[in-house]
């Protein structure tokens, strides 16, 4: 941080004082800030500091100012108290006869002031935190990458066969929540472990990681108050708090109804515990007797191991955990029952109908006097699964569908597919999972959708067109999930063309449906604009409904809402109480954000230690923003130890999420040995991963390989097609670039007209290099005829964004009299700028300006320094002009030495006045 705005009235000894330190500081006067200045002021700023005296905050207008600078940059600011008496201060306010927009912003000011502070103070401050870059506080937007996050649909009960009578699906408790108002959301019972947050396929992520050593990260332990579960409710994952390692994406979840009774605490990062002792207790833990409910699933480092209730005969049984994968996948061929022996099938039929009426330790006994039986096998999995009749045991649940596959039964190959996709009693395997699915007695809307959603998310078959095609084959049956994920697949364009109205239409009617991921999901499109008009209000109504289903993204974004004043008056203490509550619900973007508020003191104390603490909370729930920031401040060494290997380690698991931003820090650690060893495969992969992704930086580093030959052979057709692609989506940086190649003939034939060509395509959309760039081509007649007129008008028009080329190319204008009245003063004036905004050729220009023994201010000193910018930025003429200088001892001390290097260096970068220079002035080594 460097350049600081300083906001208030008569502040010039704490502006003095901050210019010593360094800084640059602009002063906006309170009484004469209008629009104009503010914009102007808040430009090129690192910060704000906001000096807080009684006249400051009795002005009613600084209030007005205040918003207007939110409204224009989103960066830092530091509210400080200039006041002895900080209490005095506000007494002096709420005790007066003020208006109530000066009552209102003091109190808000109240809270952000926790003690008063004088210059000295600030000046420490500030310099804490000179080296940091400093995040706003605002919402990221989301990801752009669908990702693995699946609401398990409830396992198929056991049968079809000639015993087992269909039944219905007894309704589900309704969770009842009190209405949020606008202004206040109610908070809900308070848990104290964090769910794993579901990364849902708002906009972002894919995943696939190379093996690495993770170290140990904190996490914490949680207790539930137990529940009645419903029949045939979902399988859901709670277990999901400890890194893995394989990174595996979390599945979105839809919360089982809580009981009004139920107690949640909220995270706190101190209580977070080491993993040396890993202790898991699921956050809906089930009763020792209970209703058919939904199989917790079990982590697969600890699967749990629970006594039975009732044992089972083992005659039969058969160990599988050690079979090979031709095994496995043998398992899931057709064939005829593999057993031959006589069952009591009145026992069997008894055993079902003890289940039915849901008698479930006596059906279990009966079930284990027929447990040759495949009908039998598929039950006892399905009792295991549930803790129906024994207590839950997933490996047990997993070994006893395998069992009834192999016997013959193929309706157990949906409970076996949910074991192999959420990884229930053995590892997680989508392909075995598809297998399994794909191989079940018969493919219905539910089994479909399985396939579905293992196309969708499965980390190793991922097709999303065959998931689009699917889902699509499902609309009509109106299942929200189904809804959201086609929505999804048309707001991404993955699988499809990229349809945002669509997208709206069928996330809308999905959120009808009380889906919250998809009421989440509409109120980012409202928020955002997208397939619809933006409207923040409505986006404020829906993040509120999905806050009453309990959905951590929801509960999140309503957060931001209240902390930036969105649509409510700004309320951080109640932003942080949102934060922490969508953390606790499992939504890592939340504890990221409690992260960024510690890490800069917005909103909470000055805290790197806590910042650190919920970062790492929020990576252990797999947010991309809080993996990236851990390993920000790894590489940086900001609050910790500077760590490469550590940075490298958090990079590579957000790139693996699919973060295509990480994915393009993982490259450049491969391409320069940062954290891990040098390695252009990989570092080729990662570019390639973030590229297919449509992320255009990435995109456009791809095409620089091709066009430099870095890494891949140089191509500068493929380089044209690559930057094409980014040029389609949006990139004017794009467009320049193929400019460039046709203009030089980079690799290429030269071809002017499609130069100016893609210019102007650029320049269209108000690209201010392209500006400059055409410039360029009516200056040298490059596409189009000589035009100096409208290349002045051109680099004008580049100078709005401080384009160093275009100041320089007037200047030479001005020198020179074309398009412009000739002026040497306005031209060296535009070198200067030019000069300062570090342009090679500027510096060149000014560097022979003084050395000219003919001009007043003749100074080869000066010259010298202006040679060295350019030298460093690669301009070889410059590399010339300092031979001479040290060749001749013109002004300094002669280094013959010296001068042969930089002519050499010259001439290496293959400049032809080099090679001139080294012959008239070296001959013998020349020859």
């Amino acid at each position: 941080m460097s350049k600081l705005l300083l906001v208030g009235n008569n502040q010039g000894e704490l502006k003095n004082k901050l210019t010593q330190q360094g800084y640059e500081v602009t002063e906006l006067s309170i009484q004469s800030a209008d629009a104009k200045k503010i914009k102007s002021a808040t430009a090129d700023i690192d910060g704000i500091i906001y000096p807080v005296e009684l006249d400051v905050i009795t002005n009613d207008k600084f209030y007005k100012v205040k918003e207007k600078i939110s409204a224009n940059t989103k960066k830092p600011s530091f509210s400080i108290s200039k006041s002895n008496d900080l209490d005095s201060l506000f007494d002096e306010v709420f005790s007066g006869d003020y208006s109530d927009d000066v009552i209102i912003g003091a109190d808000e000011f109240k809270g952000e002031l926790e003690n008063p502070v004088l210059n000295d103070d600030i000046i420490s401050l500030v310099n804490q935190l000179k080296d940091k870059k400093i995040l706003p506080a605002e919402v990221k937007k989301e990801r752009k990458i669908i990702v693995n996050a699946i609401k398990p649909i409830a396992n198929k009960k056991p049968g079809p066969n000639p015993f087992l009578k269909k039944k219905a699906d007894e309704p589900k408790p309704e969770e009842k929540v009190e209405e949020a108002q606008p202004e206040e959301v109610k908070e809900e019972p308070k848990q104290e472990e964090p769910q794993a947050e579901e990364a849902k396929p708002v906009e972002a992520s894919p995943k696939e990681e190379p093996k690495q050593e993770e170290t140990p990260v904190e996490e914490e332990k949680a207790e539930e108050p137990k529940e009645e579960k419903a029949e045939e409710a979902p399988v859901e994952e709670t277990k999901v708090e400890e890194p893995q390692e394989e990174t595996q994406v979390e599945e979105p979840k839809q919360e089982a109804p809580q009981p009004e009774e139920a107690k949640e605490e909220a995270l706190e990062p101190e209580e977070v515990k080491s993993e040396e002792e890993p202790q898991e207790e699921t956050l809906e833990a089930q009763p020792e007797e209970s209703e058919e409910a939904p199989a917790e699933e079990a982590t697969e480092e600890e699967p749990q191991d629970t006594e039975e209730a009732i044992e089972e005969p083992k005659e039969d049984a058969i160990e599988l955990t050690d079979l090979s994968d031709d095994d496995l996948d043998a398992l899931l061929d057709d064939s005829e029952s593999a057993i031959d022996k006589t069952i009591d099938e009145d026992a069997l039929e008894k055993a079902i109908a003890k289940f039915d009426k849901e008698e479930y330790q006596k059906a279990f006994e009966l079930f284990g006097q027929t447990i040759d039986h495949p009908v039998a096998r598929e039950y006892v999995a399905y009792m295991y699964l549930n803790g129906l009749g024994v207590d839950q045991n997933d490996e047990e649940a997993f070994n006893n569908y395998q069992l009834a596959v192999t016997y013959g039964n193929k309706h157990a190959n949906c409970g076996l597919g949910d074991c192999y996709y959420y990884g229930i009693g053995t590892n997680k395997d989508d392909k075995l999972a598809l297998k399994a699915y794909e191989a079940y007695d018969e493919i219905d809307e539910e089994v479909m959708l399985h396939i579905a959603n293992c196309y969708y998310y499965g980390k190793d078959i991922i097709n999303f067109e065959k998931a689009f095609e699917l889902y699509s084959e499902l609309e009509e049956t109106n299942n929200p999930q189904v809804l959201y994920n086609l929505g999804m697949l048309y707001y991404s364009g993955f699988g499809t063309e990229k349809d945002l109205d669509r997208a709206f239409e069928l996330i809308n009617k999905a959120a009808e449906q009380q889906y919250p991921q998809a009421i989440n999901q509409l109120a980012n499109m409202f928020r955002n604009g997208e397939g619809c008009e933006a409207n923040q209000r409505r986006a404020f109504e829906l993040y509120t409904e999905g806050a009453k289903l309990r959905d951590d993204a929801s509960i999140k974004n309503l957060a931001d809402y209240y902390y930036d004043g969105v649509v409510v008056k700004s309320d951080k203490t109640k932003a942080v109480q949102l934060y922490k509550k969508s953390a606790t619900l499992g939504c890592g973007d939340g504890a990221y954000m409690l992260g960024t508020l510690y890490d800069n003191g917005d909103g909470l104390t000055l805290s790197q230690e806590d910042a650190i603490k919920w970062y790492q909370v929020g990576a252990n729930l797999n947010s991309v923003y809080a993996l990236c920031e851990l390993a920000r401040h790894y590489y940086y060494g900001y609050g910790v130890k500077k760590n490469n290997e550590e940075a490298f380690k958090y990079y590579k698991k957000a790139a693996d999420l699919g973060y295509t931003p990480a994915m393009i820090d993982v490259y450049r650690c491969y391409r320069n040995g940062i954290g891990t060893d040098l390695s252009e495969e990989n570092a080729l992969k990662y570019i390639t991963m973030a590229s297919d992704l449509n992320d255009v930086d990435a995109i456009i580093i791809l095409g620089d390989s091709y066009r430099n030959g870095d890494m891949v052979g140089r191509d500068s057709y493929m380089a044209i097609t690559i930057y094409e692609r980014a040029a389609r989506l949006g990139s004017t940086l794009a467009l320049i670039k193929i400019g460039d190649i046709y203009y030089y003939g980079d690799g290429i034939d030269k071809n002017p007209r499609a130069a100016f060509r893609k210019y102007s395509e650029a320049a269209e959309l108000n690209d201010g290099i392209a500006f400059s760039k055409l410039g360029d081509c009516y200056y040298n007649g490059v596409g189009v005829d000589i035009d100096h007129k409208e290349a002045v008008k051109n680099y004008k028009r580049a100078i709005r964004d401080k384009f160093p080329h275009a100041y320089y190319m007037l200047g030479r204008c001005s020198e020179l009299g074309l398009g412009l009245p000739q002026n040497e003063k306005e031209a060296f004036k535009n070198y200067k700028i030019a000069a300062e905004l570090k342009d090679p050729e500027a510096l060149y220009e000014l560097g022979n300006h003084y050395l000219n023994k003919n001009n007043p201010d003749y100074d080869p000193e000066e010259a010298l320094g202006y040679f060295e910018d350019a030298r460093d930025r690669g301009y070889t003429p410059a590399m010339l002009s300092m031979a001479k200088i040290y060749f001749e001892g013109i002004g300094i001390e002669r280094d013959v030495d010296f001068a042969k290097d930089l002519a050499t260096k010259a001439k290496e970068m293959g400049n032809p006045d080099a090679e001139t220079f080294l012959r008239n002035f070296f001959p013998e080594e020349e020859k």
